[in-house]
C-alpha cells in the first residue's frame, strides 16, 4: 500500500438542497402554465378596458393557486415514492394542474362572453 494520500476531488459549483431544486422545477413550469393561461384569456380580453382589472385579479389567483404544488413536492420528496415522484409524478401534477387551470380559464372566459352578449341583446 501507497502512503500517498489521493488528492482532493473537486466540488460541485451547484449543489441544490430538495427546496431549491423544488424551486427550480416549479418555476421553470410557471412558464408554460401562465403561457398556456394567456393564450386562453387574453383573445378574450384583448384590447378591453373593461376586462383588464379581472383579468389581473384572476391572474393572480391562478398564480396563487400553482403554488400548492410546492408544498407536495416537499412533501413527496419525503416518502418512500420519492424516485418515482421526481420522475414522473411531478410532470404530471403539472400537466393536471395546468389542464385544470385551462378549463377553468375557458370556463371563465365562456361564461363572461355569454353574459356580455345577454347584456348586449337585452338592451
Amino acid at each position: 500500500m501507497s502512503d500517498i494520500a489521493s488528492p482532493p476531488q473537486p466540488r460541485p459549483l451547484l449543489t441544490f438542497g430538495p427546496g431549491a431544486e423544488t424551486l427550480l422545477f416549479w418555476e421553470k413550469g410557471r412558464v408554460m402554465y401562465n403561457a398556456i393561461l394567456l393564450l386562453i384569456a387574453v383573445p378574450f380580453v384583448g384590447f378591453s378596458f373593461w376586462y383588464w382589472p379581472a383579468f389581473i385579479g384572476l391572474a393572480i389567483a391562478a398564480n396563487a393557486l400553482y403554488c400548492v404544488a410546492y408544498p407536495v413536492d416537499l412533501l413527496m420528496q419525503q416518502t418512500v415514492f420519492a424516485a418515482g415522484w421526481m420522475r414522473v409524478g411531478r410532470w404530471l401534477l403539472l400537466i393536471g394542474g395546468t389542464a385544470l387551470a385551462a378549463i377553468l380559464a375557458i370556463s371563465v372566459t365562456y361564461g363572461a362572453m355569454t353574459f356580455d352578449a345577454m347584456n348586449l341583446v337585452m338592451d
